[in-house]
């Protein structure tokens, strides 16, 4: 019918024995209407009407379903999990293609599941999920699958702070929090499996800076080794080699103009080469940088002086050309689960 109908959206498993889709059943439509009380094209007035949900009113729903291939024979799953969507989402398949996983975002933004359904069973279990009393801010929810889809990298703002945490998809189980500390974790630039590294930007991390300068850090997947890789007061912007060895790193502030340092991944302190550009001309000219409080009225810490010209350390043998780019490695907002 026009109201419940199975999404063209297909996901086939890797086995090639199921596809997986969602059949949804649409809301009735609800409506405001508006009277034009002069309308040029007549005397009498106009009224109007325009599509409108209101708050409580019902939204799309979405439910997965599996069907097996050769029988044409459905497995639809219980609700009890996921009984009120807001949205449910990234449906994907496990490597086996014995499950299928998907998201579920609550109505109310207060619940956040990524749940797994047994295509044998139909049976759902939780995988991961976010409470809050107030909101759970899913839109910062970056996630990204690892160990061939065994672990997940997931971040969380269950201790008031972004942070990332390792768990075990088997088991539905939290293996440790990787981050932690009154700080936030902004993006995750990349994830190192081999070497056991994660790559990312985070703010708040140093005392009587300015809380919202962007930093770069790597950490161990074991939660230890945690380095910035972009010491300097300022907010930064770095661009990695292909091996993550070495970084062009570029920051300023509001009182200060960009400076660019070539730093090694292994010895951030060091600097191949810098450059730094002035302000004193448009000091000279009347330019001032803008002033800003913070919260209890204290004026932000403004520090650093104006340098001008090109420093370069001598190089090295180690020393790598200037030639440098990085592919967009960034974890996704929202990626499927691929197991």
């Amino acid at each position: 019918t026009l109201d419940r109908y199975y999404s063209a959206y297909l996901q086939w498993s890797p086995d090639g024995q199921y596809v997986a889709t969602c059949r949804i059943r649409m809301p009735k439509k609800r409506y405001v209407y508006y009277v034009e009380s002069s309308p040029t094209t007549q005397l009498q007035p106009i009224l109007h009407q325009q599509e409108y949900a209101k708050p409580g009113d019902e939204v799309k729903q979405r439910h997965p379903c599996v069907f097996e291939v050769a029988t044409a024979k459905s497995v639809i799953p219980d609700n009890k999990l996921f009984p009120n969507p807001y949205a449910l989402e990234a449906l994907s398949w496990r490597e086996d293609s014995k499950a299928v996983t998907f998201e579920y975002n609550e109505r109310g933004h207060k619940v956040y599941r990524l749940l797994e359904m047994d295509v044998k069973t139909a049976q759902v279990r939780t995988l991961i999920e976010e409470k809050s009393e107030t909101f759970v801010n899913y839109n910062r929810l970056q996630h990204q699958t690892l160990a061939e889809g065994h672990q997940m990298l997931w971040q969380s703002e269950r201790d008031n702070w972004a942070h990332l945490y390792l768990y075990d998809l088997d088991k539905g189980k939290l293996i440790r929090q990787v981050t932690k500390g009154e700080w936030v974790v902004r993006r995750v630039i990349r994830v190192d499996e081999e070497k056991g590294y994660i790559y990312f930007t985070a703010s708040g991390m140093n005392p009587g800076e300015d809380p919202y300068h962007v930093h770069y850090y790597r950490i161990g997947l074991d939660g230890k080794g945690l380095t910035c890789l972009t010491p300097g007061d300022g907010t930064h912007e770095a661009v990695f080699n292909s091996d993550f060895s070495w970084l062009i790193d570029t920051y300023s502030r509001q009182d200060m103009a960009p400076v660019t340092m070539l730093r090694p991944v292994e010895r951030p302190d060091e600097s191949a080469w810098d450059r730094v550009t002035s302000l004193s001309s448009s000091r000279t000219g009347g330019w001032l940088p803008r002033s800003s409080r913070l919260r209890d009225g204290t004026a932000r810490r403004s520090c650093g002086a104006s340098y001008s010209g090109l420093r370069t350390s001598t190089p090295t043998a180690s020393t790598p050309s200037l030639s440098i780019s990085m592919p967009d490695r960034a974890m996704p907002i929202r990626p499927s689960v691929s197991r």
